[in-house]
């Protein structure tokens, strides 16, 4: 399995740098990006009934209607 880890980043700048440069983030970004897929190729899939937290909000009353939850949160906290 690859580890991103062992990238050599172009895109962390030396200390006397003075700037990042934007090919270089670029070409982390698809490393990291290829190192990602790669792992993720490899990986075995992981069924929903294997995943803890699957279930835990089945039986919360105040989010049968998770919209109409969401959109009473955002009125609450976005209110000016």
């Amino acid at each position: 399995m690859l580890v991103l880890s062992e990238i050599k980043h172009k895109s962390i700048p030396e200390p006397e740098s003075k700037g990042i440069d934007a090919t270089a983030v670029w070409e982390d970004a698809q490393q990291i990006a290829d190192v990602l897929r790669q792992n993720l190729l490899k990986a075995e899939p992981v069924e929903q009934h294997q995943l803890s937290f699957v279930g835990i909000w089945k039986d919360r009353e105040d989010l049968v209607d998770s919209v109409a939850w969401v959109r009473d949160i955002r009125r609450r906290e976005w209110k000016d």
